[in-house]
């Protein structure tokens, strides 16, 4: 008995060391595999799965990768509703296609009496306290928007989940007839057909089209919880690189919602062969979702410094960014590349590494000739080939970049002011693409 249990030590030892042995041995492609699983699921870009669909609409997820963030995707086909219903976290959402009209209530009563309406590129608010309806009356188009929630307090840790309050899976339809009739102060016979006359859960298709009886919301209610994007002139406009549409807490005291559920956004519109970043953050998870178009995603793991992802990226992807990590994103070689940012943080810092908003630029030049080990001119070229480009980087060599060596751009005309948005750096049009003013914000 002895014997045996020695044999089988011996076997366990032995197999214990041909595993050290072959992660020793284990090639560079088979590291950077195991490296991507290091949140308990694979950082590659991947799509949403579809969890509920009816013929009124379609309810997608994309479970948080290593973090509490997590993705939805609501798709409204025309003439439907979405019941009204609550979510278990905090939602920071944008449309992505069409428009409808929506309202809000909150469990204490204190209601919204009033009807707005979202379109293509709104940004919006949706508070876990609050029970949200929405109805896409245009028969002929489908309503889309994406939402990203912070997950780790909700019901399911790791993913969004959406609770009607109407319909056959709310939660009332688990109390008895009576009591509900009780509560109601109605029949019993009442009581039963408001509660199991609907068949369908969370989206319904209507048959004829209905008139809202509630008035247009006033601007109190869109300033408070919609934050228009590319239908509004950019934060940002880089000739040959693109734009930047930020939705932060310090923008205004109107955007003082996204502090209170500490999230953030952003829409990045990017040029063909454009570049956003190289760049990385470490105050913020992120989850990013391509709107349309295509481009090159490549991410970097800290400590290691293993470029673990070296990939294609399309429109429908979800790609998460865990802090610390690096990463940079360019536009295809003929198509441009949309794409929609949510942050775990209200203040998001992100550190650049090129470009005006260089890290490299505060650094003493000494310093940085010593650690890089190479001359003036090399640290010279590094520090000032883009003299007045960042955040996204127009192509190498294209006209609208500043090769090495090339005279100085014309600058903009418009008078250098000083931003409310602290710790962004970003151009405002004007007029147009061609007319611009060049915004440093405080330090």
């Amino acid at each position: 008995m002895a014997a045996g249990r020695s044999v089988r030590a011996l076997h366990t030892v032995l197999l214990f060391s041909q595993l050290l042995l072959g992660l020793k041995c284990s090639s560079a492609f088979n590291l950077k595999v195991s490296s991507l699983s290091l949140f308990g699921s694979s950082l590659r870009p991947d799509y949403p799965t579809n969890v509920h669909q009816n013929d009124g609409g379609k309810f997608e997820l994309y479970e948080a990768r290593g973090n509490g963030l997590a993705f939805m995707k609501i798709s409204l086909w025309g003439n439907s509703i979405m019941q009204p219903a609550h979510f278990d976290t905090d939602i920071l959402a944008h449309v992505i296609e069409g428009c409808a009209k929506w309202g809000m209530v909150y469990g204490s009563g204190d209601w919204v009496d009033a009807v707005s309406t979202l379109k293509a590129g709104d940004a919006f608010v949706i508070p876990k306290e609050a029970v949200v309806w929405f109805y896409n009356e245009d028969e002929s188009n489908t309503f889309s928007f994406i939402g990203v929630g912070e997950t780790s307090c909700g019901l399911k840790p790791g993913r969004i989940t959406a609770l009607p309050v109407v319909g056959s899976a709310s939660m009332y339809q688990g109390f008895d007839d009576k009591s509900v009739a009780d509560a109601w102060a109605v029949e019993k016979v009442t009581a039963r057909k408001v509660m199991h006359n609907q068949g369908s859960s969370l989206f319904v298709k209507l048959s004829v089209k209905i008139n809202l009886s509630r008035p247009e919301a006033k601007a109190a209610f869109n300033c408070e919880y919609v934050f228009p994007t590319w239908t509004v002139d950019p934060d940002l406009y880089m000739p040959g690189g693109g734009k930047q549409w930020t939705v932060l807490a310090s923008k205004s005291v109107r955007h003082s919602i996204l502090r209170k559920i500490n999230l953030a956004g952003e829409l990045i519109e990017q040029y063909s062969r454009s570049m956003y970043g190289p760049m990385f953050s470490t105050n913020v998870n992120q989850l990013l979702y391509v709107i349309k178009g295509r481009g090159h995603l490549v991410m970097v793991e800290p400590f290691k410094n293993d470029q673990i992802l070296d990939t294609r990226i399309c429109e429908g992807q979800v790609i998460s960014i865990p802090k610390g990590y690096g990463y940079l994103i360019t536009g295809d070689y003929d198509e441009e590349i949309t794409h929609f940012t949510v942050a775990d943080n209200s203040g998001p810092a992100k550190t650049f590494f090129a470009g005006k908003q260089s890290m490299y630029l505060g650094i003493p030049w000494e310093i940085l000739r010593a650690s890089f080990a190479v001359g003036d001119s090399i640290v010279d070229k590094v520090l000032h080939s883009r003299t007045w480009e960042y955040t996204i980087l127009p192509p190498y060599g294209s006209a609208d970049s500043i090769d090495q060596g090339s005279a100085e751009p014309e600058q903009p005309t418009e008078k250098e002011i000083t931003s409310e948005i602290k710790g962004f750096l970003f151009f405002q049009p004007v007029a147009d693409e061609a007319s611009w003013r060049v915004c440093v914000a405080k330090a």
